[in-house]
């Protein structure tokens, strides 16, 4: 089963995201770029979907820790921000960007998720 990855230190919109995926793959979720870290070091990933701002950084920050280490970690940013700086870097470094507000937000992660995700059998 796909392992997915979920980082938002917004917790109703974490257990939303989490509900709704979990039917669909093996989700881990974080609150925030240390705790998701800490989730990658312990466990093979095969996405991450993340938040732009956090308590604790950036999803750009969480990004490109992992395309450290991770290079084969497919990831998409999350945020409720127009398009800016940011996103703009986080897609030079391979991330994914969907806007928190659209409409159809659950099935666009699932066919990045089914278009970049390695299973872990």
């Amino acid at each position: 089963m796909k392992k997915i990855l979920l980082v938002d230190d917004e917790h109703s919109f974490l257990q939303i995201l989490d509900m709704a995926l979990s039917k669909y793959f093996e989700t881990y979720t974080a609150t925030g770029v240390r705790e998701a870290i800490d989730i990658l070091k312990q466990n093979t990933i095969g996405l991450i979907c993340s938040d732009l701002y956090m308590r604790d950084g950036t999803g750009v920050d969480l990004l490109k820790e992992v395309k450290k280490s991770h290079k084969n970690i497919s990831f998409i940013l999350l945020s409720g921000s127009d398009y800016n700086l940011d996103i703009k870097m986080a897609e030079h470094y391979g991330a994914i960007f969907i806007p928190k507000g659209e409409v159809n937000l659950i099935e666009s992660i699932i066919a990045v998720a089914n278009d970049n995700c390695k299973s872990d059998k």
